[in-house]
């Protein structure tokens, strides 16, 4: 039996009711799913403002590299600092000061110090042009151990065994006294005893010409 009082109609406006509840249902979950993505947007967002800037400021920097000074030298009349320190080939100590009277190149350097490498063989070049001049190197090897810096200075072919004196500064009482914050420094001592210039860097054949000329003088 078919109950007249049910009209197929409103079987549709059932349907389209429930499409209805079905399409609020879902704006509904998509408002809530955005205000829950909401945060990490904002944060996502923050990070690429951060990175591009860093990029930026690195891509300035580069630019500018040629313009800004890469090594800095400073030119002082104050006493160099004494020191006793062991020389690295077991030739048994040595002092600043028995050197007095002669012009002193001192580089503090280590064998893991990058710019350390690229430097000493224009500083071996130089003991070997100016050592006959009376002029004395003496490389001060810190924050390392003996092997490695023996193992730096037979790399280099060092001419210890020629004049070319290598310490090490094991509890860094040189390194302080000198004001040695990073690597490689490089000090021209004038045969008085006083620091003529401090070269903080890489000392090339250029630089070492003119400074060693000035303490000749």
């Amino acid at each position: 039996m078919v109950d007249d009082d049910l009209d197929p109609r409103d079987d549709a406006d059932f349907v389209a009711d429930g499409e209805g509840d079905a399409a609020a249902s879902a704006q509904g979950f998509n408002h809530v799913a955005l205000e829950q993505r909401r945060p990490g947007i904002v944060v996502i967002s923050v990070a690429v403002i951060v990175m591009a800037a860093f990029i930026g400021l690195l891509a300035y920097s580069l630019m500018t590299r040629e313009t800004m000074p890469m090594d800095t030298t400073t030119r002082t009349s104050i006493a160099a600092p004494s020191f006793t320190l062991s020389q690295l080939n077991g030739a048994g100590d040595v002092s600043l000061s028995d050197f007095e009277g002669s012009p002193i190149v001192v580089n503090f350097w280590a064998s893991w110090c990058a710019p350390c490498r690229v430097e000493m063989p224009h500083l071996v070049e130089a003991h070997k042009q100016y050592t006959d001049d009376g002029v004395v190197f003496i490389g001060v090897a810190i924050q390392d151990t003996n092997e490695d810096a023996l193992a730096f200075i037979e790399e280099f072919n060092v001419p210890v065994g020629d004049g070319y004196v290598m310490v090490t500064d094991p509890d860094g009482q040189a390194t302080i006294d000198y004001g040695v914050g990073g690597l490689p420094v490089t000090f021209f001592i004038e045969p008085d005893g006083t620091v003529h210039t401090r070269w903080a860097g890489v000392v090339n054949g250029a630089v070492l010409d003119e400074r060693i000329a000035e303490i000749l003088s």
